[in-house]
């Protein structure tokens, strides 16, 4: 359970797909993606996918082509 994951894109589609997975493997997952909304909503489906209470979920919103909000979303 020491994973730690950052995915882009994590909303939706193949993003998501691996936040799902990687959370069931028991991996801390942070994503992120351009929508706040989508954000949200993909974290709350994720949340209730844990394996185990201590796995973190973090939603950031960033857009990755902008490199300050990548840094601001690293940090």
């Amino acid at each position: 359970m020491y994973k730690h994951a950052i995915i882009t894109g994590g909303s939706s589609g193949i993003g998501k797909a691996i936040a799902t997975l990687l959370i069931k493997s028991g991996a801390n997952v942070c994503i992120i993606a351009r929508n706040q909304t989508k954000l949200n909503s993909t974290k709350a489906e994720l949340e209730t996918l844990k394996t185990y209470p201590e796995q973190q979920i973090l939603a950031i919103c960033a857009d990755v082509s902008q490199w300050e909000q990548v840094e601001r979303a690293i940090a």
